[in-house]
Formats: structure tokens, sequence, C-alpha cells
């Protein structure tokens, strides 16, 4: 009996498949007398014993065949087994399913197609799609193609009423022969017209009111520090702190501190209201031009992404709540029919800023400024937490003014963020002008407004100043590190007409280059200076050296090159940011105020209570009902809600939008004691514990005596 290899594919393309064997092995008088083919289990051909191939040519695409080969011989019970099947894919492509896709026109036809299945080495050419008039059947000219093999969707525009036969043609490498799809039949639908949206933000207006306000107490605030820890030192108060008992100006500037203070605890508690996420009442109106259309409902479009489910027909305002970690969102709608593969165009588009709802922001100390942090944690950049910081503190004030001394700078090499290269901090000083230097931190938003401040003053005094941007807690040895800080300045346009040197607080001296001047400038100069480890000696950073607490700082340097102003300034507009640099250039060049009405050359520290009660009314009159009509948020994640937010609804209080502020416990009254006695304790010890007058902590010898009850006998010790 014979004995039977493995049979094995010869060709295989569109028109044919060709297999072949190898002559089995006989034994004895078992002689082969030809061969017997079997495709898919039926007797196909039978051969002569000297044909070791065959081909078949009249099989299906995309189909299989299982071919198999049995040797015979003169004797039939000696004829070998039949062999193993081979099987073998006739090559070829199955046309896809058309589908039809909405379309925003009456005249137009737009139809999509999946993959189209193809078998092994088998590839696409192209697509063409074809539209054929169902009555004519008359092809609609020009068809749509060729089609890149990758597309998968079709439009026919400009197509009259009718009905319309569609069908798909599929053009592959290697063949002639074109695969085409089952017709779907078709009618254009009438589009209906898109909506005309207007959007009202809730709460927009009362949050500019109290930033404006927020705003100029801060700076008043500033002011009045600097003012009474001016006096303090004119009346040696430090040496002699009972003085500042019997000076009008120390108590008169403590009380109107004190009523600042309060206002703007009213303020932090009325932006509460207003922070954390956008509301906003969306409107619309969609009259229709024909009155064949029927309308079904709408869908409103959050950055061409569908915002929660769709609305009603009859419903014509609504209520989207957005969270504030994207500035700007681009809302839109359309509109749907009553038949799927009709709706309108997107209607017309409004920019929804949301970075108008972050936390006030204006000054972050760099001992709780913490990265990532958002509200209402602790570390984020919300004004309140650097308040807290200094009271709990005694912070010394960060807002010192301009300098009495002549302060040069530090003779140390800051690292370029573009060139990464180190260059002298005053390497790009012209003594013509005075160099203005922000300190500033990437991820910071107070920071980031200034710096879109300070970039468009800079481009507009180009040829009156020099200015620096100096990138604070961010490490930029590598180029790797740089990388993101170069976009992020990039992108925003800050480096657009390269009038700011932008580099990192980074210093290139040691510990032991970057204190020479230091050295230099203190009477211990004649002591043994310590030398820095070359190899393990500390980069020193230029906020440590200058004192720079926190960001955005400014720093002023004369054109005779010292440091001559050093300060922060809350702008709550650009206006008022650019009279801020005049005012402050012309303070440290002595020269004349060019800003009209100056607000800052006013000095102005008195509160008017009259203009203030129509924004501390928002305090009182905090809002707490929303409209009924809202969105569903499900699985929509432009609309995050933090469990830790104050904002979070809960299932019972649905509709309102805010929660009230909760009371706080009322504090156990304490005992009298003597120097809470009213008229005898002494008035000083109030305005000695108040952080902002603690300009210097008295020794304890002095303290105690300060903490004596005044009396009015005569003064012993």
């Amino acid at each position: 009996m014979p004995s039977f290899d493995v049979l094995c594919s010869e060709a295989c393309n569109f028109r044919y498949i060709a297999v072949q064997w190898d002559k089995p092995s006989t034994y004895g008088d078992a002689l082969v007398t030809g061969y017997k083919v079997y495709v898919n289990g039926i007797i196909e051909a039978i051969l002569n014993a000297d044909q070791l191939s065959f081909t078949f040519t009249h099989g299906k695409w995309c189909e299989e065949y299982a071919f198999q080969v049995q040797a015979l011989t003169s004797f039939e019970k000696l004829n070998s087994k039949v062999s193993e099947p081979l099987v073998i894919v006739w090559p070829g492509c199955r046309a896809p399913h058309l589908r039809r896709l909405p379309t925003h026109s009456s005249s137009c036809i737009r139809v999509a197609w999946d993959d189209p299945y193809l078998t092994e080495g088998v590839k696409v050419k192209h697509f063409r799609a074809c539209c054929m008039e169902s009555d004519t059947e008359k092809l609609v000219t020009p068809a749509v193609g060729p089609i890149h093999p990758d597309t998968r969707e079709a439009e026919f525009k400009n197509l009259k009423r009718g009905t319309y036969s569609i069908y798909l043609e599929i053009h592959l490498y290697g063949t002639g022969d074109v695969i085409q799809s089952e017709p779907i039949h078709v009618t254009p639908a009438p589009a209906p017209a898109p909506p005309k949206v207007t959007v009202t933000v809730v709460g927009l207006e009362e949050r500019r009111a109290l930033d404006k306000l927020t705003c100029d107490l801060v700076n008043k605030r500033d002011r009045l520090i600097r003012k009474v820890g001016h006096k303090l030192k004119e009346i040696g108060a430090l040496s002699h702190p009972l003085r500042a008992e019997k000076n009008k100006a120390v108590i008169e500037g403590a009380h109107t501190l004190s009523r600042i203070e309060e206002i703007l605890e009213n303020c932090f508690a009325a932006l509460e209201h207003y922070t954390g996420q956008l509301i906003a009442h969306v409107s619309w109106s969609c009259p229709q031009s024909s009155s064949d259309t029927q309308i079904s409902g709408f869908k409103v479009l959050i950055d061409g992404k569908q915002y929660g489910s769709p609305v009603h027909e009859g419903i014509k305002t609504v209520k989207i709540k957005l969270g504030t970690d994207q500035p700007i969102y681009k809302l839109s709608m359309i509109t749907l029919s009553d038949k799927p593969q009709a709706s309108s165009e997107e209607s017309n588009s409004v920019d929804l800023l949301s970075q108008n709802f972050r936390p006030f922001c204006f000054y972050c100390y760099h001992s709780i400024h913490i990265r990532n942090a958002r509200w209402p944690s602790q570390g984020c950049c919300k004004y309140q937490d650097s308040v807290m910081y200094e009271r709990q503190l005694a912070k010394k004030l960060a807002n010192q003014g301009l300098l009495k001394r002549k302060v040069p700078p530090p003779a140390c090499s800051l690292l370029d963020i573009f060139q990464g290269e180190y260059k002298p901090i005053l390497a790009s000083h012209n003594k013509q002008f005075p160099t203005v230097i922000l300190f500033w931190t990437p991820w910071c938003l107070s920071s980031q407004k200034v710096m879109s401040f300070y970039a468009k003053f800079a481009k507009e005094a180009s040829s009156e100043f020099n200015f620096i941007a100096v990138s604070c807690g961010v490490n930029a040895t590598q180029a790797s590190d740089r990388k993101a800080l170069i976009h992020e300045i990039t992108a925003n346009g800050w480096r657009e007409d390269r009038v700011i040197w932008h580099c990192t607080s980074q210093c290139a001296s040691s510990i032991y280059e970057a204190t020479n001047h230091i050295w230099k400038n203190t009477n211990i100069g004649s002591h043994k200076r310590e030398e820095a480890d070359p190899e393990n000696g500390k980069y020193m950073d230029l906020t440590e050296i200058l004192g720079i607490a926190g960001v955005p700082t400014f720093l002023f340097i004369h054109s005779d090159g010292y440091i001559a102003w050093h300060g922060r300034y809350s702008a709550y507009d650009y206006a008022s940011f650019s009279g801020f640099m005049r005012c402050t250039a012309s303070e440290v060049m002595g020269t004349q105020c060019p800003v009209f009405n100056c607000d800052i050359c006013k000095n102005d520290m008195t509160i008017d209570e009259e203009s203030l009660e129509p924004v501390l009314q928002l305090v009182r009159d905090a809002p707490t009902q929303s409209i009924t009509l809202s969105l569903p948020q499900d699985d929509h994640s432009l609309s995050p809600t933090r469990m830790d937010s104050p904002h979070t609804t809960s299932d019972q209080s649905a509709d309102r939008l805010f929660k009230k502020r909760q009371n706080s416990p009322k504090m156990k009254k304490k005992k009298l004691t003597v120097n809470q006695r009213p008229y005898s304790a002494s008035t000083y010890v109030q305005l000695l514990k108040s952080p902002y007058m603690q300009k210097t902590v008295p020794s304890p010898k002095v303290l105690n005596k300060l903490m004596r009850p005044q009396s009015g006998g005569a003064r012993l010790g």
C-alpha cells in the first residue's frame, strides 16, 4: 500500500488554486496507477500516475476549500489512505453594508461603511461610491471617488427630491474585478435650522465686583502696614514700644487696618459662593423656514461633544455646570428632527470663560504653595491661605516698597531657559532705563495672570524698561526639564517680541561664590571664609539670596544698578497693572508720575462705607436657589463634583445652587482677665499682638513690661 506525504500549495490567486504532492512510496507489487483528488470531500478529478499537481479553477471568492489526494493501484484494496486535508481560502473580498449618516442639508446624503472583509494578502486599491436614481436607474454624476482605502464615508451633494439607490464599489490590487455592495434606497430629508443661542453666566457681575473690591482692599492693606511700620520706626517704638500708644497716626492706622481685615473676611466669605464652578443659563430660539420640518429636540455641545442627554423640543432654557480646570469652553447646539438622518448644523458658538470663577489669587508663599493642589484644598492658589499664613506666623511684610538703602543685586548668574546657559543677572540691563524683575512660578494661577499683564506691558514699553522674568520652583538644568517650561512660555505668547529675558532662579555660583557679595558688604569680611566643596557644593537659589518669600514679586532696579523697590501689587485688570508699573518706575527714578488720576499716588487708605454697601450686600444675599431646569450630568467629565467642595449638592437639595455657609460654633466665654478689662488694659497690647505691627519681636523683658495693666498711679519698674 503506498504511503502519502503532506499536500502543499503551489499557487493561490484570484483565478485558481494549485496544489502539489510528492510521489508516494510503494511496497511490493502495489504500483501507483493514478490519483483521485477530493475537494471538500467530493471527487473533483482522477489523474494519471505521472501527474503530481492539480489546478482548481471554479472556486468562489473568500470560500474555504479542503484538498485531499488518494493514490490508486491496480488492486483497489491496496489504494492508499486519503491524505490529510489542505484547507485553502480562495482570495477575495466581501463588500460591507452601507448605512446612512445624519446630514445638515436637505440636498445631501451621507453614507458610511465598515471595514470590508479581506482574505490574507488582499489589499484595497480604492473605493468608489455611486448614486443612481431609483426610477430611471440613471447614475448621478459625478460619482464619489476614487476614495482613499482608509476612508469610510462619502457624501452626495446637490440632490433633487426623489429616491436614490447608493452602492459601493471596491477596487483591489491584482485583479480587474470590482466588488459591489448591496444598494441602499434613501430619500433626502429636509434638515432643520440651527437654534440661536444666548448664554447668561450666573454670578459673573457679582464676582467681578467682589474681585475689584478685594484687590482695592488688599492694596490698601499693604500700604497701611507699610505706613504704620515706617511710623513705628520713625517714633522709635521698636526700642520704646509704649510710644506707639500715644501716637495718633499709629492708633488710627491700626483701627483702619482692623476694619479692612473685617471687610476682607466678608469678601472672602462672599467669594466662596462664586468660586469653583461656572454656572450658565442657556436659552435659545429655533424658528423653522419650512413647515414640513418637525423638530424632536436639541443637543447641547461643549467643545463639540454632547453635554448630558438630548433636550425635549418644548424646552427653551437649561442650566449647565462646568469645572474651572479648563479655562475656556466652547458652547453650541444642534437641532434634532423626527428623522434621524437629518439634524441641523451647529449653532452660533459662545465662549465661556471659567477662569473668572477660579479662587481669588494674588500672592502665594513658597512655604505653603503646593503644586497640583486644587480648590478648595490647602495650598492651592487662593489668597486666603496666604493671609492666614501671615496672621499665624506674623510674617514680615512682603511689600517693602521703595527701599531707603541702595542695595546692589548679588553678583551671580542665572540659567537662561531658552539657551540653557548661565548669564549674569544684569546681562540685559541698559543703564539708560530701569530694570524690572518679576519672580513667578509657572504653575501658579496668580503668577500666570500677572505674567500675561507683564508680557503685554513689556511689548508696549520695550523702549522704556529692561524686563526679566525669573521662574521659581522649577529645575531646568537639563534640556528635558526646560522643554515643558519653554512650551508654556511660547504657547501663551510671553516671548513673541523677545523683550523679556526668561531665566530660572537657579544660580550658577556655589555657596562660596554666591555669598561673595554678602562677604564684601558685611563687617565680617576679614574673617576666614569657608571654601565650598566643588564636588558637593550646593547651588544657591536667587529667591533665598534676595529673600523672595513668594510669587509674584517685583524688583525694580535703578538705572544706576541698585535694587530700589521690592514688593507686590494686586491688579484687577491690565489698566491698573500698567498704571502700577509706570507709577512705581517714576517713584524709583524720582520723576513725576505719568499716570492720570493715579490711585497709587493718591495713597488713599480710607474706607468709603457707602460705596462698600452694595458689594457687601452680596454677603448677606448669597445665592441659594437655582433654576429648576437642568441637564443630566451622566457620563460627562466636564462638570466634576468634588466631595469635599462646599458646593456639592445632595439628593434632598438638588435644586440648590450653593449651600449656605454654616455659622461657626459659639466660642465659650472666657473669664475676664487683667488685659481684657475695658479701659484699663493697654491698647498697645492688642496692637503688639497684631502680626502686621510686629515688625520686630520685643525681648521677653520688654514684653513682660508691656503686658502689665495700666493704672492711674505711678509706673513702677
